[in-house]
């Protein structure tokens, strides 16, 4: 396939369907980005681009650990832009048709571990510099913020990213099983919806740089439980509803043997 020669090429690789802030954010980035790097690196695969997404997650991961100034900026530009990379992988397994399920696999995989290394991440600046209350064990400490040495942030990252985990292994499970009725969770309309992915990102990056991660932590885990439940009456509605006829019918079967 021949390479793109303007940025606006790119536009017709982008996914049809996309999440809110990947359309009016990301996807502005992504184009320039897959551009330029299928420019200077002809040979370049969709796995290599999420390895560079992983690499600025992580870097990101730092800029989350200090309280600094300097520490907000970076964790705010990294975050932004391993998102960046993480829509340009797409771009460029379909521009180049080297995509593969191993690479769906991967970027996936890299989305969730980058995600819970970003909560523990907060959680390591909390613990290590926010100020100690006279009792670091009590969970009170959740309401006063003074988080310096207690258990009870630690518990809060692990919490954040259980719930992460079991909402996007819930998701991923029903597209196995409802490949050819894959659709998004939230529409807002045709060919726009809700990601988690991207919300998650733009809360993160900005929760960095406006200094309220803490909070952030919060707003991705209070709706969690919400979460799973939709995720569970989406799936029994796309399902064959139980035939409780043949069910039982089955079940005298067996009586009779």
């Amino acid at each position: 396939m021949p390479l793109p020669t303007t940025i606006a090429e790119i536009k017709a690789y982008q996914q049809p369907h996309d999440s809110i802030f990947s359309r009016l954010i990301y996807r502005k980035i992504s184009k320039v980005l897959t551009f330029y790097m299928l420019k200077w690196i002809p040979g370049i695969s969709a796995p290599d681009v999420t390895i560079i997404s992983f690499a600025f997650g992580l870097v990101g991961a730092v800029g989350l650990m200090y309280p600094a100034w300097w520490a907000r900026i970076l964790a705010f530009v990294c975050i932004q832009l391993s998102f960046a990379f993480d829509c340009s992988d797409g771009e460029v397994a379909r521009m180049t048709g080297r995509g593969s399920k191993f690479g769906i696999w991967f970027d996936s995989i890299s989305d969730r571990t980058k995600e819970i290394i970003w909560f523990f991440a907060i959680a390591c600046q909390f613990y290590w510099f926010a100020p100690q209350a006279a009792d670091p064990n009590n969970w009170q400490v959740l309401i006063s913020g003074q988080l310096g040495h207690s258990p009870w942030i630690i518990y809060l990252a692990a919490a954040t990213s259980l719930g992460t985990l079991l909402v996007g292994y819930l998701r991923e499970a029903k597209k196995n099983i409802f490949l050819t009725e894959r659709k998004p969770e939230i529409v807002l309309k045709s060919g726009l919806h809700i990601g988690t992915v991207d919300v998650i990102t733009v809360l993160l990056s900005f929760g960095a740089l406006l200094g309220f991660n803490y909070y952030t932590l919060w707003i991705i885990l209070l709706p969690t439980p919400l979460f799973i439940l939709k995720q569970l009456v989406s799936t029994y509605r796309q399902s064959n509803k139980p035939n409780r006829q043949s069910t039982t019918a089955l079940v005298n079967v067996g009586n009779d043997d």
